[in-house]
């Protein structure tokens, strides 16, 4: 990066940012995961054990 002339500040920024993004996005995936594994075995459970 500081061969096209960015500054630390720059790049700092940069992976800041992304690091950022990619925290963000892994943890909508994990919450996604989830939230359909939950519902596979509550519907699993529905007919191992119906009310």
């Amino acid at each position: 990066m500081k061969a096209v002339g960015a500054t630390k500040g720059t790049i700092r920024l940069l992976f800041t940012t992304e690091g950022g993004i990619l925290g963000f996005l892994g943890g909508l995936i994990g919450v996604a995961i989830v939230w359909i594994l939950g519902q596979l075995l509550t519907h699993l459970l529905a007919l191992i054990y119906p009310a």
